[in-house]
């Protein structure tokens, strides 16, 4: 029994860092006009994060509501970091 418990630990820790680095993700793809950051493209480079044509009959820019969805997340992060509050002023500024 006290496997389980040293498990979901683990995996808990496991799934924060993965979470964590998922949030830094998003971070780095923002679209930045001026120096501001705006919004997220559907779809961006793995190695610049720039943004890329999604398919051939989808816009580059993601639709508004998943752009809500990335802002509202990030809204919900605990003691986000002056990057994230930056992040979602900028994207509620484009709104």
């Amino acid at each position: 029994m006290s496997i389980i418990p040293s498990c979901k630990k683990e995996k808990r820790e496991a799934c924060a860092k993965a979470f964590d680095r998922g949030v830094q993700c998003i971070l780095k793809c923002q679209v930045k006009k001026d120096g501001k950051p705006t919004v997220w493209c559907a779809q961006h480079d793995e190695l610049d994060y720039s943004p890329r044509p999604a398919r051939a009959s989808s816009s580059r820019w993601a639709q508004w509501q998943r752009i809500g969805g990335i802002v509202k997340l990030l809204m919900s992060l605990d003691h986000p970091d002056d990057m994230t509050v930056a992040a979602i002023d900028g994207a509620v500024a484009w709104f």
